[in-house]
């Protein structure tokens, strides 16, 4: 899962198992610490920490985005930024639409 894909359900059977953190290349605190199968867990028992650990994640990928775009308006480059970042976005719900 890429930084383009906004949406998974980590209550599905399919992460039941899986050792893997929500984003392989994420540095925050839920992804270095925990699994898509201890979330998983947390979820369907209803455990509150699930959401803690998705709001950690969530924040952590926001302030990164917001950050992004503070330093392409300093470096006066964000019209440049605005565009790979939409056409990245569309490429990939593109894909989403293909294999759905």
């Amino acid at each position: 899962m890429g930084i383009y894909q906004t949406k998974i359900n980590l209550k599905a059977t399919v992460y039941r198992k899986d050792a893997t953190p929500i984003v392989e290349s994420c540095c925050c605190y839920t992804c270095q610490n925990h699994t898509k199968a201890y979330i998983n867990h947390l979820l369907n028992v209803h455990e509150m920490l699930a959401q803690i650990l998705l709001e950690i994640h969530n924040t952590h990928h926001y302030l990164g985005f917001f950050r992004s775009i503070r330093e392409a308006i300093k470096e006066g480059r964000f019209e440049q930024f605005r565009e790979m970042f939409t056409e990245k976005r569309r490429n990939h719900l593109a894909e989403v639409a293909v294999s759905a």
